[in-house]
């Protein structure tokens, strides 16, 4: 299946879809799928609208979102990025996240969208704190605002959202198309972590079996039956 376009419906990922009138940044096949998003998405449209690009402060500076650890809603920022070239890794472009996070930030790159079993065509980064589960860190309440009341307390401290191209070697404008990805990943990151610890699991004790089985044979002789199972893999991407 071809990645999810950020012109195709946000919900169901249909490819013929309208854009939402007022923001122009978010598709929909239909007034369901619209009416479906809608809590989450009226927490920036107006703002989106209303975010002038002629306030750019420089060619450097790009349209971010940012998660405040104690506000209750996200907001549209201008995020300085910069360049740095590597020996190994080459060109490659990254936020200044430190202003919002502190220090010892880390990443995740949203690639997939867990809720349509997609892949993006545009991806986004989610830059937080490198240990916002055991530094003290409170729990997010723009993101329990935009999750709640699906949210578990898993997200804390501040979080700055911003897109990227071609494999981080540039960064972009973040669309609200990109901010119902970061919402879908929020929503299923721990759940995925869990799911995929399972898988692994899963597939240590299958080839456990598997090689009780082969030195059991091998030590039974041919007459041996072989009584190993596979075990099977329950876990599913969600």
């Amino acid at each position: 299946m071809a990645p999810l376009s950020p012109e195709s419906c946000a919900m169901c990922g249909k490819e013929e879809a309208r854009h939402c009138t007022r923001c122009k940044s978010i598709a929909y096949c239909s007034t369901a799928c619209q009416k479906a998003d809608w809590v989450t998405h009226k927490l920036l449209c107006r703002p989106f609208s209303e975010f002038d690009v002629l306030t750019r402060p420089s060619p450097q500076h790009y349209r971010a979102i940012f998660f405040p650890e104690e506000e209750q809603k996200p907001k549209l920022i201008w995020l300085y990025c910069v360049t740095v070239d590597d020996e190994d890794e080459g060109h490659s472009q990254y936020g200044q996240t430190a202003p919002y996070l502190g220090r010892g930030g880390a990443g995740i790159d949203v690639a997939y969208n867990c809720r349509l079993r997609r892949k993006l065509s545009r991806r986004s980064r989610l830059d937080h704190k490198d240990n916002f589960l055991a530094d003290g860190s409170k729990i997010n309440q723009s993101i329990w605002t935009t999750l709640k009341p699906d949210m578990t307390p898993y997200w804390c401290g501040p979080v700055v959202a911003y897109g990227t191209l071609k494999n981080n070697t540039k960064t972009r404008d973040l669309s609200l198309a990109d901010f119902r990805n970061i919402v879908d990943h929020f929503h299923t990151y721990d759940r995925n972590k869990r799911c995929l610890i399972s898988q692994l699991e899963a597939m240590v004790e299958s080839d456990y079996n598997n090689s009780t089985t082969n030195q059991e044979n091998s030590a039974g002789g041919s007459d041996c039956k072989d009584t190993g199972s596979n075990t099977t893999n329950s876990g599913e991407m969600v």
